[in-house]
């Protein structure tokens, strides 16, 4: 199966699963982005995009925008580590992609290149993360472009700073997401009650 094909079943199916809740989450997925636009991001950003990134985008453009307004239910619920709970998250667009890739390379430099992170799996701290999540809090889920020995090119790592985390998640964006799948279905995730969207959390 190409990584196009499995990207596109599993976001069908996550798609499904999300709509089969009580409530139902409402992710409202934006059109694909165009090959055009993934080329022009990862030329603002300097790196090309894991091929499993390259797929989602194709799939969908991330998530409609949430205003204070209006507000598309996060996809990926509050996840349980070995720390903590950590937030839940949409996912990100082409455009949210550059800006918060960008916001977290600055922040490295001005706050984190020096400060001692406390890590969980093949991952350690620099700037060649991309952010390819939205979310409220001090934490990212990020792809690693430059993992530690035995890591994974394209992995997914949490980026915590309240306190200094870094936690692999899964080892690419296909994987991430049959595991939402699959917690969703088992049960794993638990309907949380908000005033302005539905979200569910690893509770």
């Amino acid at each position: 199966m190409t990584i196009e094909n499995r990207i596109r079943d599993v976001m069908a199916e996550l798609s499904l699963v999300l709509n089969s809740l009580t409530p139902p989450v409402c992710p409202q997925f934006r059109p694909p982005a165009s090959a055009g636009e993934v080329r022009q991001a990862e030329e603002k950003l300097g790196l090309c995009f894991p091929e499993e990134l390259k797929a989602l985008l194709s799939c969908h453009d991330g998530q409609l925008s949430y205003t204070a307004e209006a507000y598309a239910d996060p996809v990926i619920p509050s996840l349980r580590h070995p720390t903590g709970v950590y937030s839940y998250y949409w996912l990100a667009g082409i455009e949210e992609i550059v800006e918060n890739t960008l916001h977290l390379r600055a922040e490295y430099v001005e706050c984190w290149k020096g400060e001692d992170f406390t890590v969980f799996g093949p991952v350690r701290s620099h700037d060649r993360f991309v952010v390819f999540t939205v979310t409220e809090n001090a934490d990212w889920l990020v792809l690693d472009m430059d993992p530690d020995t035995g890591g994974t090119v394209g992995q997914v790592v949490m980026q915590c700073t309240q306190p200094c985390e870094l936690i692999v998640v899964a080892d690419g964006v296909a994987s991430f997401l049959q595991e939402l799948v699959d917690g969703y279905k088992s049960g794993r995730f638990r309907f949380q009650s908000d005033r302005h969207f539905v979200f569910y959390g690893d509770d």
